[in-house]
């Protein structure tokens, strides 16, 4: 009899057993069986998109050097190249054209990137200041007419602006200004960031020659100016550049 209510008590254990197992795992034959998403829940979590796993800072790799290549360093030097990329022009009044000239250093590459604006017939004289001429982020120099010598009221005028990410303002210095009637020629020496060993300096001759001028003697001025120039600075980049009005 005691063996007989044993074997009934075994089996409805069996039975209930069911009732008292969690929601976590279900039971088989073969032992306890998770569910997928549990399975999922136990494991470690995966990096979403974007997420970058966190590493202690003595297990950091150190990147030592730096890259090279002449990609790069052109990349790098962009706004300080070694010849400087000059754009000129015949403004016929420049004090109601900075506006314009500031808009196309915004707007467009080629300008944004020039070295140097070279401008003859600027019409600017000592009562206009530099501030109302001034363009952001170059450094203005002038040579203006002047009446005493040129003898001539009206017209001429010569402008450089230099771009301060490719020279320093400090270092640009006027080498040479004349005025006369057949030639107004600006000198000016720049010391920019980059040069090449062979240069020392950059020397940028601005030339403008009236309709009226005599030929012969502006060439020659010019002839003696620049070998003056070569003389006093011999390790110097030189170019020179004008315009013969007409």
């Amino acid at each position: 009899m005691a063996g007989l209510s044993l074997v009934t008590f075994l089996r409805v254990l069996l039975l209930l057993f069911p009732l008292f197992v969690t929601e976590n795992f279900a039971y088989s034959g073969a032992g306890i069986v998770y569910t997928r998403e549990q399975l999922f829940a136990l494991s470690e979590p995966a990096l979403l998109p974007g997420d970058r796993p966190v590493v202690p800072q003595e297990l950091r790799r150190r990147r030592r050097g730096c890259r090279s290549g002449a990609k790069r360093r052109e990349k790098q030097r962009r706004h300080k190249p070694a010849v400087p990329a000059i754009i000129m022009g015949n403004v016929r009044s420049l004090g109601n054209k900075t506006d314009e000239l500031a808009a196309l250093v915004k707007t467009q590459r080629e300008y944004r990137e020039c070295s140097i604006f070279c401008f003859s017939e600027t019409w600017l004289h000592s009562n206009i200041p530099d501030n109302s001429v001034c363009v952001p982020g170059y450094s203005v120099v002038r040579g203006d007419r002047d009446w005493s010598t040129s003898r001539k009221k009206k017209g001429g005028g010569l402008a450089l602006y230099v771009s301060e990410r490719w020279c320093n303002p400090g270092h640009v210095t006027v080498k040479e200004r004349l005025c006369t009637p057949d030639i107004e020629l600006l000198a000016v020496g720049m010391r920019p960031y980059y040069l090449p060993r062979e240069f020392m300096s950059t020397i940028v001759i601005a030339v403008y020659i009236p309709p009226s001028a005599d030929a012969a003697l502006a060439c020659e001025v010019i002839s003696s100016t620049a070998a003056k120039l070569q003389t006093d600075h011999p390790d110097a980049f030189m170019r020179s550049l004008g315009k013969r009005g007409g």
